[in-house]
């Protein structure tokens, strides 16, 4: 009985065509530039992040820069604004003393001193009851008597060595006579103090009006 031969038979490999090969070297491209792409990417949002945390810390510096170029301001500035403010409250108070009442000499008068009681006021004594001839009370260092021919009621005059008074009050008829109505008689609470002043002759101003 004769061997059989087993003969192997391969097919024949079927070359590769150009097509197959130009697809994958443009996918090759394709993925390099992609991974590129993210590489790029990756790196430009890195700097980006940098930039924006470079801008952050420029602001921060600039901000606390400010503050302490405020803050010095207010050091070096805040006594000026105080001394100026202080200057400007002087002037006008100056000016208000230059504009205040302008008065007019009425020349000498005898000035003389009186209280309430009866030594001083006689029957108008108003010892319990301090009221003027005018009907206002009486008041140390505004009240005075004064000839009301000369000097109305409610005069504002100004006695030299003395200060401003008002006329509330008057004299007896013969004091005034006595003194040509050139006489102004100062209120006073103490009748010794009233009696120290004696007769004095001081210059008063009367205020002048307008018109």
């Amino acid at each position: 009985m004769s061997r059989m031969k087993y003969v192997t038979i391969r097919s024949p490999r079927r070359p590769r065509r150009r097509a197959d090969t130009a697809t994958q070297v443009i996918l090759y491209i394709l993925i390099a530039v992609l991974l590129g792409c993210l590489i790029w990417s990756a790196h430009a949002r890195a700097a980006l992040d940098k930039v924006e945390e470079d801008i952050e810390y420029v602001k921060s510096g600039l901000e606390q820069a400010e503050v302490r170029q405020t803050a010095t301001r207010n050091v070096v500035y805040a006594p000026v604004r105080e001394n100026a403010a202080t200057a400007i409250v002087e002037a006008l108070e100056e000016a208000e003393e230059e504009t205040g009442p302008e008065y007019i000499s009425l020349g000498e008068f005898t000035i003389t001193g009186y209280c309430s009681c009866e030594a001083c006021c006689g029957k108008w004594s108003v010892l319990n009851n301090r009221i003027t001839a005018s009907g206002t009370t009486m008041e140390e260092g505004r009240t005075v008597g004064a000839d009301w021919a000369m000097l109305p009621a409610g005069t504002s005059i100004y006695i030299d060595g003395f200060g401003e008074r008002i006329v509330e009050d008057k004299p007896a008829g013969w004091i005034v006579e006595r003194y040509g109505g050139k006489i102004i008689d100062l209120y006073f609470d103490d009748h010794a103090e009233a009696w120290a002043i004696g007769r004095k002759t001081a210059e008063v101003f009367v205020e002048r009006t307008c018109g």
